[in-house]
């Protein structure tokens, strides 16, 4: 679903109504966004999860760089099963946000 108003305060009012019977998220200028409803804004959302999300980039890059090198048929099966463990848990983050 997607919500629009003419103002800042319309949106926030809406998403006011909306808090704790639909998971919503408040995309705008936070500089904009009523005290109330900041915490449901996409930056404060993305900036509580982007330590997570980094950390599980850097083991991605890791994981793809041992990949690269080579090894047995076996190690590289435990590695694209490892990259695939890695991106369902940057998924799952995303959808936390989302």
């Amino acid at each position: 679903m997607l919500a629009c108003g003419p103002s800042n305060i319309s949106v926030d009012n809406i998403v006011e109504g909306l808090f704790g019977r639909v998971n919503c998220i408040r995309i705008g200028n936070p500089a904009r966004i009523i005290e109330n409803v900041l915490e449901r804004c996409l930056d404060s959302q993305i900036a509580a999860n982007s330590g997570n999300w980094k950390n599980e980039v850097k083991k991605l890059q890791s994981t793809r760089k041992r990949l690269s090198k080579g090894g047995t048929k076996q190690e590289r099966k435990a590695l694209y099963g490892e990259i695939k463990q890695i991106r369902d848990e940057i998924y799952r983050l995303q959808e936390q946000v989302i």
